[in-house]
């Protein structure tokens, strides 16, 4: 029979850090152009071994690599549930060659004591992405000669939007990439101008696999999409060689005398702190300066304090970058694909 290819065929609720979770339309037209997109960006073949261990229900987990390897004919092997150990077990037994992962699933597989040890030989390579990629696990999984394809998307755009190839995971390491071959983004500031090179602002983006809309929430897709792009929320610039560097959310951003500061960038100066195994930075209220930053870490030194934290990011930042309270939790809330809850952070304020 025929098929209108604008029919929706998936309907993918996104993560709902920023708000309640909202189901993304995804026609038959959109994610065909999301695998092609994908299978143009990555090198995956027909004898992959591709193991699923991110929750499928989310859209890079599914979309990425594993339907691609399956259009392919590769092999997929799912696991049920994310444990570090049954997942480097796994990569030796069957010399996988690709997976997808979280930031925070890499971390946890560095941090396994079988981590130095186990033989990851057969990886092409991985792919990240649901949040940004501290510099420190970068530098981790490059110390292994793992290379890392860091993908930048959302659920609304099927995922893919920007992606850094295999090639250019040393020369551009830490950057988001260039956008994928059908997909287009452009950097806009607060009135829609474009921004020029190295300068920051809202990444806007359009092509065909984007969404149709939020299923039955008309005014929430309005806001959304405007002239045929979406607007993404996300802080980023681009180089002048055409690659991606998200820098944060808009609504994590906070203005500490006047001037923006990027919870992203104090979170990788306080995991570069030795004892400090997870950080997230939030905006608060502060009478002087308007806002200012509280940390919230987990530490893997339990004898370190908020002090002697404080007193090592004094060379790593800008004085109106660091964070005035410093909070050590036994862990930090996160949604069920990973991400920090900032939310619940505030909440704890």
């Amino acid at each position: 029979m025929d098929l209108d290819l604008e029919e929706p065929c998936l309907i993918m609720y996104t993560s709902g850090t920023t708000g309640h979770p909202k189901g993304a339309v995804l026609s038959h037209r959109a994610l065909f152009y999301q695998y092609v997109n994908a299978l143009i960006g990555q090198d995956l073949r027909q004898d992959e071994v591709h193991l699923a261990a991110a929750p499928l229900f989310l859209i890079a987990g599914l979309n990425m690599m594993t339907v691609p390897t399956f259009t392919l004919g590769g092999r997929i092997i799912i696991h049920r549930g994310f444990r570090a150990e049954a997942v480097l077990e796994q990569i030796e037994k069957s010399q996988v060659t690709s997976s997808f992962f979280v930031p925070a699933m890499l971390d946890m597989l560095s941090q396994h004591e079988r981590f130095a040890d186990a033989d990851l030989s057969s990886f092409r390579a991985i792919m990240v992405g649901g949040s940004p990629l501290l510099e420190q696990t970068i530098k981790t999984w490059q110390a292994r000669e793992v290379a890392i394809m860091q993908g930048f998307g959302m659920t609304e755009a099927a995922p893919g939007v920007c992606m850094l190839e295999p090639r250019d995971g040393l020369v551009k390491a830490g950057s988001a990439g260039r956008p994928h071959f059908f997909t287009e983004s452009r950097i806009v500031d607060v009135v829609g101008d474009e921004v020029g090179p190295d300068e920051a602002g809202e990444i806007i983006i359009t092509g065909p696999n984007m969404m149709s809309g939020y299923w039955n929430k008309p005014e929430e897709t309005a806001r959304a999409v405007e002239d045929g792009w979406y607007h993404s929320g996300d802080i980023a610039l681009r180089d002048a060689d055409g690659y991606l560097w998200v820098k944060d959310r808009i609504k994590d951003m906070y203005i500490s005398g006047g001037e923006n500061v990027y919870p992203a960038e104090v979170e990788n100066a306080l995991v570069s702190v030795p004892g400090v195994r997870d950080a997230a930075v939030i905006g608060v209220p502060d009478d002087r300066w308007g806002e200012t930053g509280k940390a919230f870490v987990v530490l893997s030194d339990a004898s370190l304090t908020p002090d002697a934290i404080a007193a090592a990011l004094k060379p790593l930042l800008a004085n109106y970058k660091q964070p005035k309270y410093i909070e050590i939790l036994d862990e930090l809330p996160r949604t069920g694909t990973g991400k920090i809850q900032k939310q619940a952070l505030r909440e704890l304020n």
